[in-house]
């Protein structure tokens, strides 16, 4: 089966689907097209060791153990339901994406379609801002809902939608609205920007003519704008962080793993020493940015992490879901909240969050083969398409520190389709390597626009 299609469909189509207010139940329509397909052909994927496989069964498998604590918290057993669905659902998903006749091809359509969803969410996004749409209205779904189901957390995100997040946020010394488009916050917004903007400046680079170009570079300056405006420290700072890991990555094309040891080794090294020297300052920067919207966000994840952290101390099963403490106070979110990690943790306990790490260490070393593969062959195409997705990878997994990943499903579907792209696209390699358009090795150069990522690599 392949799904690249039909999910890089839903992708592009989920403005609508947002709007129709069914974005928080597509992982069941693809839970129930899987399912469908192991029954039609009666035979499901079989796990490989060394891809992340086997850590996407033991995180499942924390996922059910975690039920156990529901039993003293009924009211989140829905909430419970759509977070397991969604992991077993993304599980399957990437158990399937070996099943891909043309690797490179269904890799491209996933970043595409990213592509696709990240310039319509960003023009919606800039409009919203221009006019001022502070409104909100009932999806046509969330009108049918029966009113006990419509007045619950869950409820209310379905059946309520908005472009503009609530109220204006002051950074620095300017006051700003902060935009979220079709996503639940604007800090998911950024996470899914963390992956669109990448994925835009890969497709402009590729473009074969100058329309596609000037399209693919209108939504990278889209997406930049909206960026700022959802006033992400976390989504601003693993941006750098993804393009650190961009620049590193093509400045070592040609060198060899013994220098790019020692290249990593000498700029620990001066990191360290810059953090010895200027320490005060850094810390007085640091205390800026973090602080830059006020004491009250970062207090308040700080509060929430700690708890967290200590209710984890006392059931290392996790508790199956979020859990309010009404003794923190009433604006205060859930515990295990506002954290993909700490989420993981309280959710599905130490063995849960261990699984996740070993997984994202899987997929990084997937990405590693790939790139090293394309490096070895002269793939220019290839080592193109490495160096954007490691740039959005890097930057994504080190937001979700900060950004919870599974409580917007729709964020979360881009997030996946970068997980399989990689995933795809490194299994051509493996599968028949000479089936790639090799480039001498002098030929390769560093980055000079599109004649060393575009052209030279079809």
């Amino acid at each position: 089966m392949n799904i690249a299609r039909p999910y890089s469909l839903l992708l592009v189509c989920m403005p609508l689907i947002w709007v129709l207010g069914l974005d928080q139940f597509i992982w069941y329509g693809l839970m129930c097209l899987l399912v469908a397909q192991v029954l039609v052909n009666g035979r499901a994927p079989v796990p490989q060791r060394g891809r992340g496989d086997y850590a996407l069964l033991v995180l499942l498998f924390a996922v059910a153990i975690s039920a156990i604590s529901l039993r003293t918290a009924t009211d989140r057993i829905l909430s419970y339901t759509r977070d397991a669905l969604t992991v077993g659902t993304a599980t399957l998903l990437y158990l399937w994406h070996r099943s891909s006749i043309d690797p490179v091809r269904d890799s491209n359509r996933y970043l595409n379609a990213i592509v696709v969803l990240t310039g319509t969410a960003s023009v919606v996004g800039i409009i919203s801002l221009a006019f001022d749409l502070r409104g909100s209205f009932t999806s046509p779904f969330g009108a049918l809902l029966p009113e006990r189901l419509s007045s619950t957390e869950l409820g209310t995100v379905i059946s309520t939608k908005s472009l503009l997040w609530d109220r204006t946020s002051r950074i620095f010394d300017f006051e700003l609205h902060r935009t979220k488009a079709f996503f639940l916050f604007p800090n998911v917004f950024a996470l899914v920007l963390g992956v669109g903007i990448p994925a835009s400046i890969h497709a402009m680079l590729a473009a074969r003519g100058a329309l596609g170009k000037i399209a693919a570079a209108s939504v990278v300056i889209a997406a930049l704008i909206c960026l700022a405006f959802t006033t992400s420290r976390g989504g601003i700072a693993a941006m750098v962080c993804g393009i650190a890991t961009f620049m590193y990555v093509n400045a070592t094309r040609r060198t060899s793993p013994t220098v790019r040891r020692l290249a990593m080794v000498a700029a620990a090294g001066i990191v360290g020493i810059a953090v010895l020297l200027f320490f005060a300052s850094l810390q007085e920067m640091a205390q800026d940015v973090i602080y830059a919207r006020g004491h009250g966000s970062a207090d308040m994840r700080l509060l929430i992490y700690a708890e967290s952290l200590r209710a984890v101390l006392q059931n290392p099963l996790g508790y199956g879901t979020y859990r309010d403490i009404p003794s923190l106070g009433p604006d205060v979110p859930p515990l295990g909240s506002h954290s993909q990690y700490i989420s993981v943790l309280f959710k599905y306990g130490v063995l849960g969050l261990t699984a996740f790490l070993f997984f994202l260490l899987a997929v990084f070393r997937t990405w590693l083969r790939g790139l090293n593969a394309a490096r070895a062959r002269g793939d220019l195409a290839g080592f193109r398409f490495y160096a954007f997705t490691g740039w959005a990878f890097v930057g994504t997994t080190l937001h979700e520190a900060v950004c919870e990943l599974s409580l917007d499903l729709t964020a979360y579907m881009v997030i996946v389709a970068l997980w399989l792209a990689i995933a795809v696209r490194t299994s051509a390699y493996e599968r028949a390597p000479q089936a790639f358009h090799v480039v001498a090795e002098d030929q390769m150069q560093p980055f000079a626009g599109g004649a060393a990522y575009g052209e030279a690599g079809r």
